[in-house]
């Protein structure tokens, strides 16, 4: 597959809406099981796919134009640690939701976790997906 750049500022991997929502769907698959199986509550796992898919629509790999990258647009040091702890290139899935989970038990995210329901989008997504700490 070619990238190629859209009207929305990403280079996608994929040529065409059938086999980006089929990539999708499976990485939404993927995280939720990797996110139960890691002790997250399922209000929690659907907060974070949430936040992946309106940052990334799901796609691990996608680069914004500004520099931003992979499912939850990470810049500057954030993206710097996650491409060294996968030891560079895209990191997997599987890596990405790995370095999420080591930074929401860190005391900068963790107020994610214990945000009740119905505040846990909002939460993630002041705190986490804007890098500020809560």
């Amino acid at each position: 597959c070619v990238d190629t750049a859209s009207s929305s500022g990403y280079r996608r991997g994929l040529p065409n809406s059938i086999e980006t929502k089929t990539m999708a769907e499976a990485v939404r698959a993927l995280m939720l099981s990797w996110l139960l199986s890691h002790n997250y509550a399922g209000y929690q796992a659907e907060a974070i796919i949430r936040n992946a898919w309106i940052e990334s629509r799901l796609q691990p790999c996608i680069v914004a134009r500004s520099g931003s990258s992979y499912l939850f647009q990470y810049v500057g040091s954030r993206k710097r640690k996650l491409q060294q702890m996968s030891g560079g290139g895209c990191p997997s899935v599987e890596a990405q939701l790995a370095f999420l989970d080591r930074e929401l038990h860190s005391a900068a995210y963790s107020r994610f976790l214990t945000a009740p329901p119905h505040l846990a989008f909002a939460v993630f997504r002041r705190c986490y997906e804007h890098g500020r700490r809560c």
